[in-house]
């Protein structure tokens, strides 16, 4: 049972992790050589970002007093170092300040493996973290709200990696997709504009050939002819 003047804490609003708008293929002009690998399967974080919907079961670690020039017999809180255990049995090692998650720590979600390493701001997880999916799946980058917000890098198990801009979790702005194996100019990727997820506005799609696409692209999809 949570302390007086302790906040509650996180719980995962969903365990859905596909991406609801995958990068579809894209066809080379005749004859047309290999398409890139498959294409980048973001993960949507299942996280209610105001990590406040559970109650804390267990704590171990530093508290202060509730209210500082209180009896020192008064109320306490979490404060300093310390595990805390939730309902659900979700976890979190780190610092807290006043009842509350804040500063740095990690946050682990026992339903779906989901691990945050990171910067966490009076219960929200925000600034900068790690977040590894139990498939292998990592992001590294900025956070906001908790969701991956600002520049940051997504690795898929499947070895496809986009490295670019975000914003409330999704693709958007300008950014580079690799499509699996290297990370090299030479290597099958995409570079350019992304609008929610999907490749919109100018760009550049570098084929396994060698072969290239520079110019428009409409709802995921090219428009012109290919270099």
């Amino acid at each position: 049972m949570a302390s007086e003047g302790e906040a509650s804490v996180p719980v995962p609003d969903s365990t859905e992790s596909s991406d609801p708008t995958p990068l579809t293929a894209v066809a080379d002009p005749t004859p047309p050589p290999p398409e890139p690998p498959k294409p980048l399967n973001l993960n949507n974080l299942p996280l209610n970002p105001i990590l406040s919907d559970t109650i804390v079961t267990s704590y171990e670690g530093e508290r202060a007093p509730l209210h500082p020039d209180g009896p020192e017999d008064g109320p306490t809180v979490m404060s300093g170092t310390g595990t805390a255990t939730f309902t659900g049995g979700n976890t979190y090692t780190g610092t807290f300040l006043n009842g509350m998650m804040h500063g740095s720590g990690t946050y682990t979600f026992a339903s779906s493996g989901i691990t945050y390493e990171g910067t966490v701001e009076y219960n929200v997880l925000s600034g900068r973290g790690t977040f590894q999916w139990a498939n292998g799946d990592v992001y590294d980058g900025e956070v906001k709200d908790g969701m991956r917000h600002g520049i940051g890098i997504f690795t898929s198990n499947g070895g496809a990696v986009y490295e670019g801009e975000w914003v409330a979790g999704v693709r958007e702005g300008e950014g580079t997709l690799f499509y699996g194996g290297g990370r090299l100019p030479t290597d099958p990727h995409f570079k350019g504009s992304f609008v929610g997820n999907r490749r919109e506005g100018e760009g550049t799609l570098r084929y396994e050939s060698g072969n290239e696409y520079c110019g428009s692209w409409v709802s995921d999809r090219k428009e012109g002819k290919v270099s």
